[in-house]
């Protein structure tokens, strides 16, 4: 299905094929395995400003791939809700910046809370 809102964006970085059906600016690889580089970091943060949105790129091939792995350039000062995926694990890395992450009780009380940062931040990884 394709999102009727969504415009096509290119990433700026061969390779990629844009998702429209996301409610994000998103991208899939067109073949694995999926480089990273600091080429394609870049050009995702240059897309999420200029449409000041969140924007990602799936390192999984589709929608239905067993495992979802991504990174995604997060908007400054944005929260959350909490979201709940009890059948799932969940891996935060910050590659620039820095994200708080909160785990929670069903009750919705906090259990921990830290500040996730970047190596060039000195923070934990």
């Amino acid at each position: 299905m394709i999102n009727n809102n969504m415009k096509i964006v290119q990433l700026g970085v061969d390779g990629w094929c844009q998702d429209l059906s996301a409610k994000s600016l998103s991208w899939y690889p067109e073949e694995s395995p999926v480089e990273i580089s600091n080429k394609l970091i870049n050009c995702l943060e240059e897309r999420s400003n200029e449409a000041q949105v969140n924007t990602r790129v799936c390192l999984h091939n589709s929608p239905d791939a067993a495992i979802h792995e991504m990174i995604i350039c997060q908007r400054n000062s944005q929260t959350h809700p909490p979201k709940r995926h009890p059948a799932r694990d969940k891996t935060f890395l910050v590659l620039r910046g820095k994200l708080l992450v909160a785990i929670f009780t069903d009750a919705g009380e906090v259990i921990r809370t830290w500040e996730l940062k970047s190596e060039s931040d000195n923070g934990m990884l």
